[in-house]
């Protein structure tokens, strides 16, 4: 768009080329508008508004990218409706992560576990599944816990299956990394999300985890 200014320079009027910026709506890698709170702690590359840095723009949303995050390992459409709109209460919606397998979460972890406020896992993923038109394997909760005792601790776990045979096994395995944990009993009904699961995350969220 050509655009005309009042000033000249002598007899001729000065032109301006102001160059239109591509219109992009979404990262053309992960599909996800880079406008989302989440891509604020991503590793993926992705271009911000103009003169919209990665600061200005956490802090227009109220974010500091030095803040601890909440990772919940979990599958299940309802409980994870119920989680963000818990979480969202309290204005912490916006530092969770919420990836429903194990494969993508240590990916996840492997970038941001240093930046782990708490961590809450679920057990059992559902089974295998086609995703990219191929078979995956969701795996378990017990990757991640297996996952975590290689790792020094840096948060507190909750352990928030309703698997009972399994769950014993898991604290097992993060004993064995020093992490400190506890665990939450899932009921029939997703109540327990604000009666049990939130206050235990208001409680230990940013607690060290050793």
């Amino acid at each position: 768009m050509v655009v005309q200014s009042g000033a000249r320079q002598g007899a001729r009027l000065v032109i301006h080329q102001r160059r239109r910026r591509p219109a992009f709506s979404h990262d053309l890698r992960s599909g996800i508008s880079p406008r989302h709170p989440l891509l604020l702690f991503s590793s993926t590359p992705f271009f911000y508004p103009r003169f919209q840095s990665p600061e200005n723009l956490a802090k227009s949303r109220g974010v500091i990218l030095s803040q601890k995050l909440i990772f919940v390992l979990e599958n299940d459409p309802a409980r994870i409706e119920a989680m963000k709109a818990a979480l969202a209460l309290h204005e912490l919606e916006s530092v969770s992560m919420f990836i429903d397998n194990s494969p993508d979460a240590v990916v996840w972890l492997s970038r941001n576990l240093p930046r782990c406020g708490l961590i809450s896992l679920d057990h059992d993923l559902g089974g295998e599944q086609i995703r990219d038109g191929r078979m995956f394997d969701p795996g378990t909760g017990r990757d991640i816990a297996c996952y975590l005792a290689e790792r020094s601790p840096v948060c507190q776990v909750i352990i928030h299956t309703d698997n009972f045979f399994i769950r014993p096994r898991m604290q097992n395995i993060l004993d064995s990394g020093n992490w400190t944990h506890t665990y939450v009993s899932p009921g029939n009904s997703v109540a327990w999300v604000c009666d049990d699961w939130l206050p235990k995350v208001l409680n230990l969220f940013g607690s060290d985890g050793a």
